[in-house]
């Protein structure tokens, strides 16, 4: 059994190697990558010439994300591939690269979950951050919009303001210094409102 997918669309799993536009089974393997617990493959139909990947993954047990509100829920691949669609939205960004980036996050995501396999919102949303400074700013701060949830534009110019670091400075060290002072301003706003309604 075989999971088909591409860049963003739904994992759909089929018992036999046929190919998801024309059925044919005439399919061939273009590339074979290994990955974290699972090999992914490049296929090609041979009769309509259609491509897709295939990812054959080890059976593991299941992840769960702890969010703000203390409730468990099981980790979703589709939930951040969703996200991650809407950042990167009509980015100048090569779809394998877009892929890669998926693969990147969701194995430091198994990693940083461990033994215990459990991992809080909170830090998914810090890994997250982390490739997409790396990849695409405009990507980066579209996540981090939603992730910090954003008041008004005043949240996006400094979130601009602290991206304009030196070219030496580490990618990942920006990503949660930025984080971490646009909460604390997101915060601020949110307790002067509360205090204006009173």
């Amino acid at each position: 059994m075989y999971i088909y997918s591409d860049a963003f669309g739904e994992n759909i799993w089929i018992l036999s190697m046929n190919c998801p536009q024309c059925r044919s089974k005439e399919i061939r393997v273009l590339l074979t990558r290994d990955e974290t617990n699972a090999i992914r493959r490049r296929r090609e139909c041979s009769r309509c010439k259609f491509r897709f990947s295939t990812l054959e993954k080890i059976e593991t047990h299941p992840l769960f994300v702890q969010k703000k509100s203390n409730l468990r829920e099981p980790f979703s691949v589709e939930k951040l591939k969703r996200g991650l669609q809407t950042a990167f939205r009509k980015r100048p960004i090569p779809t394998n690269e877009i892929e890669n980036v998926i693969i990147l996050i969701e194995q430091e995501i198994e990693k940083a979950a461990g033994v215990s396999r459990e991992i809080s919102s909170k830090k998914i949303g810090e890994l997250v951050l982390k490739q997409l400074l790396y990849v695409d700013r405009i990507a980066y701060l579209r996540f981090l919009s939603v992730y910090q949830e954003f008041m008004d534009i005043d949240d996006f110019v400094t979130s601009v303001k602290t991206l304009k670091t030196p070219a030496s400075s580490s990618p990942k060290k920006t990503a949660k210094k930025h984080s971490n002072k646009t909460l604390a301003k997101t915060k601020e706003k949110r307790k002067k409102t509360a205090n204006n309604k009173q």
